[in-house]
């Protein structure tokens, strides 16, 4: 009794083995189907993570949110080619053509253009950001720095970038971003610019390139009546400034009055450097007699000399008086004023 019960207990034994290696490929193949659907959904997620967000809110989801629905598409789109090479049977070519379609669908072709998109969305905030702190601060070199990195995401490439998003009201979000980056762009262009011009016109001065001072001030010149209200004060100014410094340089070199000699009748001026001409009407010239009261004299006549550095006035003789007189003729030419030593006309 012993033998046929052991001989029954083994017989059920083989027959449960059995029963376990039919059911084995089944529950292999059922598990394989199920990681296939369960990464075929996960791609699906990740892309309307953000398709659906912005339906409901008409704002792009944080980056960090999209990227972790991503990420785990991928690992599981990995997974689940390795399940089906190993456990896919006959169903093998079918599952990968589906993993495979399903991520050329959701992921290379809607998720990957997204985050290309909101990574330069991303950098064009800050860079716009950037811009408006420099307005607020009516800082003019750093709303030149910040201007200049924001018009590096307003390309051609940029629109491009935009227009691969999947999904139009998604795409309408970053392009109503890029129009409107593209509208506070413009309005600071012609600030910027003169901004510039000014640095080259100051460098050009300083290095006595009179050519190109002028030329950039000349571009300058039109943009001043098109600045914003933010910067047009300061920039004008510094422009004006700027302006009189070359007008100065280019200017030629005015003599200027070193001394003046004088005796009865005649009172001669001194020159640091030759005059071009010399009329009665550029110059004045008073008297004093004995510390008295200034009074004009009107000259007779103006002599330059051959090298046209003195300059040689008749004006009336004073006439002898009953006491000595002291003279002292000053001569104003171009803002100078200067005075000759005293001398006396003895009394009669």
């Amino acid at each position: 009794m012993n033998l046929k019960r052991g001989m029954k207990l083994a017989m059920l034994c083989l027959m449960v083995f059995a029963a376990l290696l039919s059911v084995n490929p089944v529950e292999a193949a059922t598990n394989v189907a199920r990681v296939v659907n369960d990464a075929k959904m996960q791609m699906q997620k990740a892309y309307t993570t953000y398709v659906n967000a912005v339906a409901k809110t008409g704002k792009l989801p944080s980056k960090s949110a999209v990227m972790v629905e991503y990420s785990k598409a991928n690992t599981l789109y990995a997974n689940a080619k390795k399940a089906v090479q190993k456990s896919g049977g006959k169903m093998k070519a079918k599952y990968l053509k589906e993993l495979d379609y399903a991520y050329k669908v959701y992921i290379t072709e809607r998720v990957v253009p997204y985050m290309n998109a909101y990574n330069a969305w991303e950098s064009s905030e800050k860079a716009k950001t950037a811009l408006q702190e420099a307005i607020a601060n009516e800082d003019i070199d750093a709303l030149q720095s910040a201007y200049e990195k924001l018009g590096g995401y307003l390309t051609e490439k940029q629109a491009k970038l935009y227009s691969k998003v999947y999904g139009s009201h998604v795409r309408k979000v970053f392009l109503q971003q890029l129009n409107s980056n593209k509208t506070l762009y413009s309005q600071y262009a012609n600030d910027v610019a003169v901004n510039k011009q000014l640095s080259q016109a100051t460098g050009a001065l300083g290095e006595g390139k009179l050519a190109e001072a002028k030329k950039a001030l000349d571009i300058m010149r039109p943009l001043l009546n098109k600045l914003s209200n933010v910067f047009k004060t300061d920039l004008t100014k510094e422009y004006n400034d700027l302006l009189e410094v070359y007008n100065e340089l280019i200017a030629p070199p005015v003599a200027e009055l070193d001394f003046v000699e004088s005796n009865n009748g005649t009172v001669t001026l001194y020159f640091d450097i030759p005059v071009a001409s010399l009329r009665v009407d550029d110059i004045k010239i008073t008297m004093t007699i004995n510390g008295g009261t200034e009074t004009e004299v009107t000259p007779l006549n103006v002599v330059l000399s051959e090298d046209k550095t003195a300059a040689t006035i008749t004006v009336p003789l004073v006439t002898a008086a009953a006491e000595d007189q002291s003279i002292v003729y000053a001569v104003a030419y171009k803002g100078q004023k200067v005075s000759a030593d005293a001398f006396t006309v003895a009394k009669q």
